[in-house]
């Protein structure tokens, strides 16, 4: 038996799961693998225990936000 391991993208993923799953399937086991991004969803990390100053100069958020977001227009 041998092994063959792929990285696929998400297009190609169905029809590469569907060509596999319609093979004869005492000649092929198919193991999948969550992608890594999914992995690593469910791990948090507590900001509590950081410092952040970065906005702390801004007086009003509100007027600093729109000034930003007005570039986009």
């Amino acid at each position: 038996m041998h092994t063959i391991k792929l990285q696929v993208g998400d297009n190609a993923y169905a029809h590469l799961m569907f060509l596999l799953k319609h093979l004869n399937t005492q000649e092929i086991q198919v193991v999948e693998d969550l992608p890594h991004d999914t992995q690593s969803a469910t791990q948090t990390i507590d900001l509590s225990a950081y410092k952040i100053d970065a906005f702390k100069a801004i007086q009003d958020p509100l007027t600093w936000q729109q000034e930003i977001r007005a570039e986009w227009n």
